[in-house]
């Protein structure tokens, strides 16, 4: 299954504290293939993060062998629902946008959003 991050979702952990992929394996069985859309290397470099933040998130995309997905789209958001919509039997989008996760769930694909600041919940 592809668990594919929205790049507000991958700050998540920084700024609560808490085991993102912890809490994904506790919701998620079988085998996760975590992803997000190329654009996302360009709004981390784009928001405003720390440079010490945005080396974690960097480093924590590679350790967890992040798959890009690349897309023609020029905006992030439209490229994950893009391919979100093409794989829904087998994606869920972590979003905390919910912008995107309702023009998601229109189409019938699953999101996982922050409820609090420590708990993952499905929407």
């Amino acid at each position: 299954m592809f668990v594919l991050f929205d790049t507000n979702f991958l700050v998540l952990p920084f700024q609560f504290k808490f085991d993102l992929f912890g809490n994904l394996r506790e919701m998620l069985e079988g085998r996760l293939e975590f992803c997000l859309v190329g654009l996302s290397f360009y709004e981390l470099d784009h928001i405003g993060l720390a440079e010490s933040v945005k080396n974690e998130i960097l480093k924590l995309i590679s350790e967890k062998n992040f798959r890009t997905i690349e897309s023609n789209n020029p905006k992030a958001d439209d490229a994950i629902f893009e391919f979100a919509c093409k794989n829904k039997r087998d994606v869920i989008v972590c979003t905390n946008d919910m912008l995107l996760r309702k023009r998601l769930q229109k189409q019938g694909v699953r999101t996982i959003g922050l409820r609090g600041k420590s708990r993952l919940s499905f929407y």
